[in-house]
């Protein structure tokens, strides 16, 4: 159990770095915007990269319960779990794990890109115009990860293999379409928690000022 937990958090840790890198973006890029400072956009562009390799991390989450259905396929613990009460506890844990990362995958993944999208609008580019390509790649980055297993690192220590890799996609039509998908997909779920978020954020505001 023990092990569980510190996986759980580890997992939780790593989709929390877009977070905090989104937030360190948006305030480095409204005082670069600003002041036009050129050193401040030194330092904003390699946050900007961090933030764009990291925020597959969120996606991942939404993925984690291929592992429970994957365990009562071939355990058979909904069978089991009518007869034994410790796998009827695991099922029932490892459903709320699977609930829990889902919430948690939606919730990080709008809260890294909201204060970006937010600065980018200020800035007035045209977020909507760029989304399609922005959650493509970020789909894209979430199939580099998950299915080809390349971690962050392997973009400095083998980018031709990233990249070669990357290349292949436009060969598998089937791939590149099921990419779309997911891209379209992760564009809904961003939309709906930022929608949730505001009216989230509005509730509250209104809710502290009847307690003054």
């Amino acid at each position: 159990m023990y092990a569980s937990v510190r996986w759980i958090m580890w997992n939780l840790f790593l989709a929390a770095i877009p977070v905090v890198l989104g937030y360190a973006a948006a305030w480095l890029g409204t005082r670069a915007t600003g002041k036009r400072s050129w050193s401040i956009w030194i330092v904003l562009a390699p946050v900007l990269l961090l933030w764009l390799i990291f925020l597959p991390n969120s996606c991942y989450l939404f993925t984690e319960s291929r592992h429970l259905f994957q365990a009562v396929e071939h355990e058979a613990l909904w069978t089991r779990a009518r007869h034994e009460p410790a796998i009827a506890m695991q099922l029932a844990f490892g459903g709320a794990v699977a609930l829990l990362y889902s919430a948690a995958g939606a919730l990080t993944f709008a809260l890294s890109i909201r204060p970006v999208k937010r600065w980018l609008q200020h800035a007035g580019l045209r977020t909507g115009v760029w989304a399609p390509f922005f959650f493509m790649l970020v789909s894209l980055g979430v199939y580099l990860g998950l299915v080809v297993r390349f971690n962050s690192w392997d973009l400095i220590t083998r980018p031709g293999k990233v990249l070669e890799t990357v290349a292949g996609v436009a060969d598998r039509p089937v791939l590149a379409a099921t990419l779309g998908i997911f891209a379209l997909f992760l564009w809904v779920v961003f939309e709906v928690n930022d929608i949730w978020i505001d009216g989230f954020s509005l509730r509250w505001q209104r809710w502290m000022q009847s307690r003054k």
